[in-house]
């Protein structure tokens, strides 16, 4: 199953609002999972309804009742600040990903233009067919075959045999 990407969620704004601060147990934990799911679903706004944000918080309605207003005030004051970092962090992954494309594409670009400058230049060193057809090639020189078959550079001097072959790889006479 193929996963949402998200950012990386700022939890330096929730943990250092004072309310969170200063909240009890069972509403600093309702408070983060809001936050996170607030975060996690690209900062699309929260139900208004209790019964909604009970459901989000994964409480019991006695809890909920109780821990209410800690967790409405806290959201308050988290939840703009919130949607302004996901905003300019989308902004800033929207200029690194248009820079990356043109990068990619200068380098496209760049690339076509070298090939066409190698092929302009072979062209242009190039001797015309007839000419070159006319002309022998300098500086290359045909393999020459070794008395064992393979092709051998040093074939043209004349091989020196030994005089004092013997054992089993004397020929016999």
């Amino acid at each position: 199953m193929a996963q949402c990407r998200t950012l990386p969620m700022p939890v330096e704004i929730v943990l250092n609002n004072a309310v969170v601060i200063s909240a009890s147990g069972p509403a600093y934990r309702l408070i983060l999972t809001l936050a996170i799911v607030f975060w996690g679903g690209q900062c699309r706004p929260l139900p208004t309804d209790d019964a909604g944000l009970c459901a989000l918080a994964r409480c019991g309605t006695s809890t909920w009742r109780k821990e209410k207003a800690a967790v409405r005030d806290a959201l308050r004051q988290i939840i703009p600040q919130l949607e302004r970092r996901h905003i300019r962090a989308l902004q800033r992954a929207d200029i690194f990903r248009q820079v990356r494309a043109e990068a990619g594409r200068l380098g496209g670009l760049a690339k076509a233009r070298n090939a066409r400058t190698a092929a302009s230049e072979n062209f242009r060193h190039q001797e015309p067919p007839s000419i070159q057809a006319a002309q022998p090639r300098l500086g290359l020189k045909k393999p020459q075959i070794s008395q064992y078959g393979c092709a051998n550079r040093h074939a043209e001097k004349p091989a020196v045999q030994n005089q004092t072959n013997t054992g089993w790889m004397a020929e016999p006479k």
